[in-house]
């Protein structure tokens, strides 16, 4: 009789999910992982080699023909806004890094708890801000100090790569180098598919770069200025070049936080959607 109690005694089991991982956890998870991904790792190369070697190659033409330029041509050239045209190739290929990095999570990410896929995919931005923005600061660095040297060496006008100018536009460059492949990872988290994401991430990287000018004065100034890649120039390269659709550094700098945040946003609402 004295076993009848044991017999009677409910054995529960909990049902209580494990506690989610800590936001650094995953972003080291996430770190590691966004670099191992193959075609990340291959679009961020090619696009540091690419933005350098077109920023070289522009760099030694103008050097070479400096005497042919007319007087107006010669007024209006700056040795820092010369070999930024570089970026075309980083900012592809990063922004398609971008979605890559997005791609191989959407079978894991999705077997999370719906709370805990929000803080795998801030985490998955994250890794994909600071691996751009280093990339970046790389980037901007070569191309400015590479142009440089083939400018002073043909006689034509060059700058420190120490100075005020060239290293406002190497760091304030290279640190928002991540704001359009952080657009672009946002919506890969949304179409669930890696060449949709590639298209429309590069239709919202160039389509204001060559809209922009062609588009009346108003709605550049009250739209297309305000656009990622526009505001993200205002910032880093107003004070080297001037175009009536870039904004100031002021109104760069607040629409730019606010495309980061939107970006951020975004993802995490697609991700938890699942």
């Amino acid at each position: 009789m004295s076993g009848g109690g044991r017999d009677n005694d409910v054995v529960t089991t909990s049902t209580a999910e494990p506690p989610a991982p800590g936001l650094l956890l995953l972003f080291r998870h996430e770190l590691v992982t966004v670099w191992g991904h193959r075609g990340v790792r291959w679009s961020i190369g090619l696009g540091v080699v690419l933005s350098v070697a077109i920023a070289a190659s522009v760099a030694a033409i103008a050097g070479a023909t400096w005497d042919d330029w007319t007087p107006s041509q010669q007024a209006d050239f700056h040795p820092v806004a010369l070999p930024v045209i570089g970026t075309v190739a980083s900012t592809t290929a990063f922004v398609i890094a971008g979605v890559l990095a997005v791609a191989p999570g959407y079978e894991g990410g999705n077997s999370l708890p719906a709370a805990n896929r929000g803080r795998w995919a801030a985490a998955k931005l994250a890794a994909v801000a600071l691996l751009t923005a280093l990339s970046g600061l790389v980037s901007m660095a070569a191309m400015i100090g590479f142009a440089q040297l083939l400018l002073g060496g043909y006689g034509a006008p060059s700058v420190a790569v120490t100075g005020g100018e060239a290293m406002r536009a190497i760091i304030a460059g290279g640190l928002l180098t991540p704001v359009l492949p952080l657009l672009a990872a946002a919506l890969a988290f949304a179409v669930r598919h890696t060449g949709m994401g590639v298209m429309l991430a590069l239709f919202l990287a160039w389509a204001p770069e060559f809209a922009g000018p062609r588009v009346p004065a108003a709605l550049q100034d009250n739209f297309f200025a305000y656009l990622p890649g526009p505001a993200r120039d205002g910032v880093a390269l107003g004070h080297v070049f001037e175009t009536t659709w870039v904004p100031g550094v002021a109104g760069g700098l607040f629409a730019t936080v606010g495309w980061v945040i939107a970006a951020v946003a975004f993802a995490v609402v697609a991700a938890r959607r699942g």
